[in-house]
């Protein structure tokens, strides 16, 4: 009875314990450098940056893509700093705003990875849609979480 009780126990512990997938932070990294080049229109260069394990877009894809969901990086510094990843119980969503997210409605480049090491998608949210992932999600990792008041230095283009 006592070997029963054990074992059960066991079962129990080791049904209830959630596993995450693990997330390789140099994807963080890679997606903030991407969304840098894009914004320079290296499309080639950002896909190679990228490590797309599948569904990896052609230059030109990147190119229309960037045309009709994020256009605003073509005239503007994107910021690098702000990054958030979050794992959603399926898979790992990387979100880099474009700009300071100083309000809601900021564009998010966003990167999906089922594994945690290589991207299997590419697409874009609105950064108040982000914090809501992030607070439902069960593992959240930031880089440089934005606070509203705090001082970022921008490099003047003269």
């Amino acid at each position: 009875m006592r070997k029963i009780l054990i074992i059960l126990t066991v079962i129990l512990t080791l049904a209830t314990t959630t596993v995450y997938a693990q997330l390789d932070s140099q994807l963080i990294s890679d997606a903030k450098q991407a969304l840098t080049l894009m914004s320079y229109g290296e499309y080639k260069k950002a896909i190679r940056t990228l490590n797309f394990s599948s569904n990896e877009p052609t230059a030109s894809e990147l190119s229309q893509f960037v045309d009709e969901n994020m256009p605003q990086i073509l005239d503007l510094d994107v910021q690098s700093t702000v990054a958030v990843a979050y794992y959603d119980g399926t898979r790992w969503l990387i979100c880099i705003p474009v700009e300071q997210p100083s309000y809601d409605s900021v564009t998010a480049f966003v990167l999906r990875s089922r594994n945690g090491t290589g991207i299997n998608g590419i697409g874009t949210m609105l950064w108040y849609e982000v914090l809501d992932g992030v607070a439902q999600a069960e593992q959240v990792i930031w880089q440089d979480e934005y606070h509203q008041g705090d001082i970022y230095f921008v490099a003047d283009e003269r």
